[in-house]
């Protein structure tokens, strides 16, 4: 039974995410109030935090619960920054990042490799809580619709093909030529 139950939650979570940003008229939160075992997670999480120079090494946790929020992120849509652990209680807070009560202010001084996201009141809030004593990963999201995160980047690749070549703007016309997905938010 609790085989079935961790794999039906894990369902439910994952039907949430790719169910919810299916239309902007979206007028319900997406409310989640979710444990999972730890060792069912596409995750890998240590059993213990790991010593280093006689301290907890909180390094290993940090990047699972990232790995986490990026799994959110490609399931869902909706990209969640971390803004804070409070190690005492175990607790990762993280915020949507197009969040516009949680965004960091600009320090870009009008040079961008990449077009400022549209900010949104979604009223979001990302906790993971894991205890790995207890091998449970406690998630609660709340967040309001809006229109995806949409990560615009070139491949290094793409970029070095033709800088040796080409000019700025003939690499953007090349880009516009090839028309990748998201093409037309390329600056």
């Amino acid at each position: 039974m609790a085989f079935f139950s961790v794999h039906y939650q894990l369902y439910l979570l994952v039907r949430s995410l790719l169910t919810f940003p299916l239309s902007q008229d979206q007028t319900q939160p997406l409310e989640l109030d979710l444990t999972f075992n730890l060792d069912r997670l596409p995750v890998a999480f240590g059993t213990t935090l790991p010593m280093k120079d006689g301290k907890p090494d909180r390094k290993p946790l940090s990047n699972a619960m990232r790995e986490f929020a990026d799994l959110i992120w490609k399931i869902g849509g909706f990209r969640f920054g971390h803004r804070r652990t409070h190690w005492d209680k175990m607790k990762f807070i993280y915020y949507c990042c197009q969040d516009a009560d949680h965004a960091y202010a600009s320090v870009a001084q009008g040079k961008r490799d990449t077009p400022r996201m549209e900010g949104f009141k979604c009223r979001s809030k990302l906790i993971l809580k894991p205890s790995l004593e207890q091998r449970t990963l406690g998630i609660s999201m709340y967040h309001h619709y809006h229109i995806p995160y949409f990560d615009c980047q070139l491949s290094l690749q793409f970029v070095l093909d033709r800088t040796a070549t080409k000019a700025s703007a003939e690499i953007y016309q090349d880009l516009q030529s090839s028309k990748p997905p998201g093409w037309e938010h390329a600056t």
